[in-house]
C-alpha cells in the first residue's frame, strides 16, 4: 500500500493534484493499493507544530485515523 501525498496547513501548490495523479498512476501500474487519505491537515493550523511544517501530537492522531480509514476502505473492496 502507498499513501497519497500530504500537505501541511499552507496552501496547496498548483501542481499538487498532478503529483498525486502521478503517484496514483504509479501505484496502479505496480498493482499497489493507494490509500487516499485526502488532505487531513490542510488548512488545520491547530494540528501543526510551532515550526509550521510538522504535525503535532493531535495532527499525528488525525493522520493515523485517516490512514486507518483508507486501509479499511481498501480492504473492504478487495
Amino acid at each position: 500500500m502507498i499513501i497519497n501525498p500530504w500537505w501541511d496547513d499552507h496552501e496547496l501548490p498548483a501542481d499538487f493534484a498532478a503529483m498525486t495523479d502521478i503517484i496514483r498512476s504509479a501505484a496502479a501500474a505496480a498493482n499497489i493499493a493507494l490509500l487516499d487519505t485526502e488532505e487531513p491537515l490542510s488548512r488545520r493550523t491547530e494540528l501543526i507544530s510551532g515550526d509550521g511544517a510538522v504535525a503535532d501530537e493531535a495532527g499525528h492522531r488525525v493522520l493515523a485515523d485517516a490512514v486507518i480509514a483508507a486501509m479499511d476502505s481498501v480492504l473492504a473492496t478487495s
